[in-house]
């Protein structure tokens, strides 16, 4: 009884404790059972592993080094050729390391195989050295016979050279020097093929090219032997050269000989690799057979362990879980409910609601604080009953003057939104008439600087076209009279013709830059208009595309001949800007592109012109419309501005969007004739 009555009065943070000790004993004896069972395979490992591992790793350095040698073995008999010092460090190393693991190996058969690859390697050695010098010896030969060459074409040369200032026949010198620089060719290709065979890996198959080397070598023996009929003078290089290709053969043979010989070294040597990989493999199984004894018992204890860890866990959760749901109940449910109902009671309104858990443990302090709380509510709810009874007398008051208020703010707010509208209104009509008087400044300013640049340009041009229509004249002159004497000189009068071309272009663009007004305007369908003008111009019909509206266009009044320079100089920017960007990329993939399109925009008529060209930046695109201002080295500068003045004496706007890289759009705008004439009226 009294047992009872003290384990239910104690606290949740030792009930707790209990449950986690339990828990901990739990563990603690499947930490015993996992303890044995590793002491257990310990004492196996320490029977049967110390000696297998330790077998196992020594095997396996000795096949690391193994491979390590087998490869560097490969990698020297690929590339040392011309390497004799090389040769020598490397394979003294290989032999020494290959010797230390024969000592270092327990398995007899191992240490004889590799006692035998030592052997072998070292035959493999002492051939490569007689292979580099037999190399030696065919350069050696090589160079001989070149520089025997080089003296009969230095003789050959000067004989032909005596003859010439004797004034005799050098056909035969000529024919002499043809056939010595074919024994150079016959020699420089026999080089190339002995350097290709030299620098090959060791074990391809050379008979082909050996045949190849020595047939050539064959066959000129007895072209070389024709010397002897020549002069005395080049006859004694007969039997010189004769003598020294034979060396030369001599040598190369002795070279594809000793080629040969090493690779049936290393052939033999491929045979020791097997047999010794085989000895590796019998060792490897034997530690394997080991291996899977020892695996086989330690499975045999790991399943026992395993059945038994397996029900002391099974036993440990449900006794924790029982112990977890014994606790919940007794201890967080029942009092969670009693809890519940209280203050559900008090937020219904009952605040003479109280709590009553019969507990000692900390639900006691919730109890406690849940009535104290319930009793301030009671206390707070009576003094805000008693103050809300004087705010309603006083929000009574508020609202009479508030009404009073609002009806004065509705008046003045009435009269400040007129003031703000009539102010508005004074401000707008302002800004028009300042707009209007810096337009029509503006317009008035640019008409006389155009009237007093076009006197100034007149003159000039005047004076500038006599003294071009000279230099043309003259350069015309002179082309024809100096025509086929030097090509420089041609090229420089050409250069001239071009850039008097240049200049009258640009005198030509200046005059019409700053031409009067439209002079000749008349209505008429844009669409049709730019289908015969594009007739005219006979732009590439691979490139330049027109895009007719489908839309009914408003008739346009326009200066024919003014709007055709637009087009044409939009249509000559865009083709040049793709023949650029073809030049440049030099791509198949690239199509130069330049679409023409006209639409209906607003109450007039937009023509644009579009390409795919090189583009350009922000910075060049703000200067396009200025005068002289270009990009192209035998551009004027005054393409894109006289297309502006055109357009804008036409009352329409021209703009210009650029990407580089992507291309060029220029847009034109013309008012339809509706709209221009009530402008103008």
């Amino acid at each position: 009884m009294s047992r009872a009555f003290t384990f239910r009065h104690t606290g949740l943070t030792a009930k707790l404790l209990a449950m986690n000790v339990l828990i901990l004993v739990v563990f603690a004896l499947i930490g015993v059972v996992l303890l044995f069972s590793f002491n257990h395979i310990e004492e196996l490992l320490t029977k049967t592993v110390v000696s297998d591992v330790s077998r196992n790793l020594q095997n396996a350095g000795l096949l690391r080094e193994l491979s390590g040698v087998f490869s560097d073995t490969s990698l020297l008999a690929g590339s040392f050729v011309k390497k004799e010092e090389y040769l020598k460090t490397k394979g003294e190393q290989l032999v020494a390391t290959t010797d230390r693991l024969a000592a270092q190996s327990t398995d007899q058969r191992l240490a004889e195989t590799l006692t035998e690859f030592s052997r072998m390697l070292r035959a493999i050695l002492d051939q490569c050295a007689r292979i580099n010098k037999t190399v030696r010896q065919t350069e050696d030969y090589n160079r001989m016979l070149r520089l025997s060459l080089e003296k009969l074409e230095k003789t050959i040369s000067d004989r032909k050279m005596e003859l010439i200032l004797k004034g005799f026949d050098p056909t035969i010198m000529e024919q002499l020097s043809n056939l010595v620089n074919g024994y150079n060719e016959t020699v420089l290709e026999t080089n190339l093929l002995f350097a290709k065979a030299a620098s090959e890996q060791i074990g391809s198959d050379k008979a082909e090219r050996e045949r190849l080397i020595i047939a050539r070598l064959d066959e000129l023996v007895p072209r070389m032997q024709t010397l002897t009929a020549s002069e005395s003078a080049i006859a004694g290089y007969g039997p010189l050269l004769t003598a020294e290709v034979k060396h030369y053969r001599n040598a190369l043979a002795a070279f594809f000989q000793e080629t040969a010989k090493l690779q049936q070294h290393l052939r033999e040597l491929e045979e020791v690799k097997t047999r010794i990989m085989d000895s590796m493999k019998q060792i490897d199984a034997q530690l394997s057979y080991s291996t899977s004894t020892m695996r086989d018992a330690i499975r045999t204890v790991m399943h026992s362990s395993r059945r038994l860890i397996l029900m002391l866990s099974i036993a440990a959760v449900l006794l924790s879980a029982a112990f977890t749901v014994f606790f919940i109940l007794a201890n967080i449910r029942k009092p969670m409910m009693l809890i519940s109902a209280g203050i559900e009671a008090i937020s219904g309104g009952n605040l003479e609601t109280r709590i009553r858990l019969g507990r000692s443990d900390e639900w006691s302090m919730i109890e406690e604080a849940l009535n104290r709380m319930a009793s301030d509510l009671k206390t707070s709810y009576q003094e805000l009953h008693a103050k809300n009874r004087d705010l309603e007398n006083t929000q009574t008051k508020l609202n009479e003057k508030v009404a009073e208020l609002v009806t004065e703010v509705e008046a003045r707010t009435l009269a400040e939104r007129e003031l703000a509208r009539q102010h508005e209104h004074l401000e707008e009509m302002v800004r028009e008439r300042t707009a209007d008087l810096e337009a029509a400044q503006e317009e008035l300013i640019r008409r006389e600087k155009l009237s007093v640049l076009g006197q100034l340009t007149a003159t000039v041009s005047h004076e500038l076209r006599n003294p071009l229509g000279v230099i043309r004249s003259s350069a015309f002159y002179l082309a024809r009279r100096l025509h086929g004497t030097d090509e420089k000189v041609d090229k420089h009068i050409h250069r001239i013709e071009q850039q008097v071309t240049l200049s009258d272009s640009i005198v030509g663009d200046l005059l019409e830059y700053t031409r009067g007004s439209l002079s000749d305007t008349s209505e008429g369908d844009i669409n049709v208009w730019l289908r015969e003008l594009l007739e005219q111009l006979t732009p590439p019909e691979e490139i330049c595309t027109l895009h007719e509206s489908r839309l009914p266009l408003p008739p346009v009044r326009f200066d024919r001949d003014k709007m055709r320079r637009v087009v044409a100089n939009l249509v000559e920017n865009a083709l040049h800007a793709v023949t650029a960007r073809k030049e440049k990329e030099k791509e198949e993939a690239y199509r130069p592109r330049v679409d023409i399109a006209t639409s209906r925009t607003g109450d007039g008529v937009q023509i644009v012109v579009e390409d795919n060209g090189t583009g350009m930046d922000g910075e060049t695109a703000a200067h396009a419309f200025e005068p002289l201002f270009t990009t192209r080295a035998r551009g004027t500068g005054l393409g894109l501005a006289i297309v502006r003045k055109i357009v804008e004496e036409h009352d329409g706007t021209v703009s210009l969007s650029s990407q580089p890289g992507s291309g060029t759009r220029a847009t034109v705008w013309l008012p339809g004739s509706c709209r221009r004439m009530a402008r103008l009226t």
